[in-house]
């Protein structure tokens, strides 16, 4: 991932298509904790994140949660319900007081029929995708725990510098970054306590800061061969 964030399918679409998703489909909005979708279910539809995030977990034989991705506005969740007949893989929940736009398969075919950037953006964010997969994959197998930290640390980054020109605070609590690297708590801690003894990071309550990129890039490229 290269410490670049991918693009979500809103911002890859132009100005009008993007206009026109916006206008389309049925607005649900959700309170903070409550469950969007459950693992299983075959509603076919896509959503776009508007306001708020959504968490995407499933839970372990043992009970524990664990999270893959935290969606922000303007990611979409959905597509393979549509594009595959699958049902949700996932539980979907609201991290506080969020608005999805849903877009039902009728609106969605007829949508895809008629405009071809919104095709185009579609493949696209899907492509994307599809290569994070396999780069997590191949990092969970090749990189120990400190340079995975590092590049999720900067491809968030790099995702709130793009949303913002001002903060890029990762908005993200220590337990959840755990879950989403797949470690346990203890470990995340040790590696983010190098990191800021570096003067790479801060952190707060329930936020995570990159203050040094330049210094955690060279650090990626001289030890651990990631540009």
């Amino acid at each position: 991932m290269r410490g670049q964030a991918a693009e979500t399918f809103i911002h890859l679409l132009p100005a009008g298509p993007r206009q026109l998703l916006q206008r389309c489909g049925q607005v649900r909005r959700h309170r903070d904790g409550a469950l969007i979708y459950a693992r299983g279910n075959r509603e076919r539809s896509l959503c776009v994140v508007e306001v708020g995030q959504v968490s995407v977990s499933n839970c372990s034989p043992d009970g524990r949660r664990a999270v893959t991705a935290v969606l922000e506005p303007g990611d979409s969740f959905g597509e393979f319900t549509l594009l595959a007949d699958a049902p949700r893989f996932y539980d979907f929940h609201a991290i506080g007081d969020t608005r999805i736009r849903v877009i039902n398969e009728a609106l969605f075919t007829r949508l895809m029929g008629e405009s071809a950037p919104l095709r185009e953006g579609l493949m696209r964010m899907l492509a994307q995708r599809l290569l994070m997969a396999v780069e997590m994959l191949d990092d969970i197998r090749t990189l120990p725990l400190p340079a995975r930290l590092a590049k999720w640390l900067l491809r968030h980054h790099a995702a709130a510098a793009a949303r913002s020109s001002g903060a890029t605070d990762i908005d993200i609590t220590q337990e959840a970054l755990a879950e989403q690297l797949g470690v346990s708590r203890v470990a995340l801690g040790l590696a983010l306590k190098s990191f800021k003894r570096s003067g790479w990071v801060t952190t707060g309550y329930g936020r995570v800061c990159v203050t040094d990129v330049p210094a955690m890039q060279r650090w990626l490229a001289q030890h651990h061969g990631v540009s």
